[in-house]
């Protein structure tokens, strides 16, 4: 991906939040802030699913659950909503994770319970969908994924590097 494409929609994502937070507030809960930050991309013209669903396996087993990303902006960029006291070391390691099993290059923790938005920021460049220790749950292939996912649930790339069944 290209550097400068990845600044430039991180700049308009954070333009969404910002405007979000000048017009709300901080004090609500996550999903009205997740809810509202999508209007804003939606009217910046930009695509993104919100809530976007990944099977997880482990030990090639199916687990009865998803991980749910908040938002995934351009199929770029994982943005991760949070309306909290304080940002801690828990929030920054799910964004994290995010980024590892999805592959995608960068995210966004946006905290919405802060005076300013700007100082509820966190920006965080991703590495390649690695296992860690070979042990770790990945997206199958260690490909990035694309496409709006949640439309198409057979399209939706496994956690754990179990691929699906034709």
């Amino acid at each position: 991906m290209n550097p400068n494409y990845e600044t430039n929609l991180s700049r308009a994502v954070i333009g969404c939040a910002i405007e979000v937070h000048r017009t709300l507030g901080p004090g609500l809960l996550e999903t009205i802030y997740e809810i509202c930050l999508c209007r804003e991309l939606s009217r910046a013209g930009l695509g993104f699913v919100r809530q976007r669903k990944l099977p997880v396996y482990y030990k090639g087993e199916a687990v009865d659950c998803d991980l749910r990303i908040d938002i995934v902006v351009e199929d770029t960029i994982v943005v991760e909503v949070k309306a909290v006291q304080q940002v801690l070391p828990v929030h920054e390691a799910q964004l994290l994770t995010y980024l590892r099993v999805t592959g995608l290059p960068l995210g966004l923790l946006l905290n919405f319970n802060e005076e300013t938005m700007k100082q509820g920021i966190r920006r965080r460049v991703g590495v390649a969908a690695l296992p860690v220790g070979g042990k770790f749950a990945t997206v199958g292939g260690n490909q990035p994924i694309r496409g709006n996912l949640n439309d198409d649930p057979d399209r939706r790339p496994p956690i754990g590097g179990q691929p699906r069944s034709a």
